[in-house]
């Protein structure tokens, strides 16, 4: 065998490992190029993982902070089981009697307690009646103001707190009561004047807000037309007062109405709602 044909032959042969080799090293580069491709989704599906835990862990503490700091403040209060309830209303000068009573964590029996209600620079100070660790006190207060209510104790150490606010005319009126007039019908012929009104009173927490009188007077031209005794359409369940209703109450829409109504809750208190309509006013 000549000298040529064993460098061809050495030759082929490393050409042919040369290709192999170079073959070898696309695969294992195509793997590699895999293998990172993997490795760069399991890093990232990691992060989004990591990024929606801490996610859900801050909407959590999100949601548990105001717990925490309404427990954070409980804990801290120096009193438990403040509450009040109005006994009467007095219309004529304007004043509801209100008890309060509440519970104190901490005292010595020969302590003094007083309830304290604060309303600008007026306050009136209620010595408080003991009922096996219970404290109540009565005060008489003018229903437009809003109250601030703590207590003091006077003993050896003198101490006081507050404890929440009253505005029992806001309380009072607190209920959805509304009045509505409309035009119905198509045409000018039967164009209808109609009253629409709808009540919503939620009293079980609150007994004294139950509605135990109401009427809605219907004027028409300054004339009283009519009288709808509230009352007879409640439906009242489990403290929950509703009623819902529309009437036609004329029929020509240049006429001029007023409806006055009238709501009196448990304790004498008067809510009253006043509208008006009229077609110059309306168009």
């Amino acid at each position: 065998m000549d000298n040529k044909k064993i460098i061809t032959i050495i030759g082929s042969g490393l050409i042919s490992i040369l290709f192999i080799i170079l073959i070898s090293l696309c695969v294992f580069i195509q793997n590699l190029q895999s293998t990172i491709q993997n490795l760069q989704t399991q890093v990232n599906n990691s992060i989004n993982s990591v990024n929606s835990n801490i996610n859900s862990i801050d909407s959590e503490l999100s949601r548990l902070i105001p717990d925490i700091e309404r427990m954070l403040i409980e804990q801290n209060k120096k009193y438990t089981n403040d509450v009040y309830e109005v006994l009467s209303y007095n219309e004529a000068t304007g004043t509801a009697l209100v008890r309060v009573a509440f519970k104190l964590k901490e005292y010595n029996v020969n302590d003094d307690v007083f309830v304290i209600a604060q309303t600008g620079t007026l306050q009136i100070k209620e010595e408080t009646v003991n009922t096996a660790g219970l404290f109540t006190a009565e005060i008489e207060m003018d229903i437009t103001k809003t109250y601030n209510i703590g207590y003091m104790i006077e003993g050896q150490i003198i101490s006081s707190e507050d404890m929440f606010k009253i505005n029992l005319k806001q309380l009072f009126e607190n209920i959805m009561f509304n009045l509505d007039i409309s035009i119905s019908g198509s045409t000018n012929t039967e164009l209808n004047v109609e009253l629409n009104y709808d009540l919503n009173n939620f009293y079980q927490l609150y007994s004294y807000k139950k509605i135990t009188e109401g009427t809605i007077k219907i004027y028409k031209e300054n004339v009283l037309i009519n009288t709808i005794n509230i009352v007879d359409l409640i439906n009242d369940v489990n403290g929950y007062q509703t009623v819902k209703q529309s009437v036609v109450i004329g029929n020509n829409i240049e006429d001029e109405y007023k409806i006055e109504a009238t709501l009196v809750n448990d304790i004498g208190y008067t809510i009253t709602r006043t509208i008006f309509w009229s077609e110059k006013i309306n168009k």
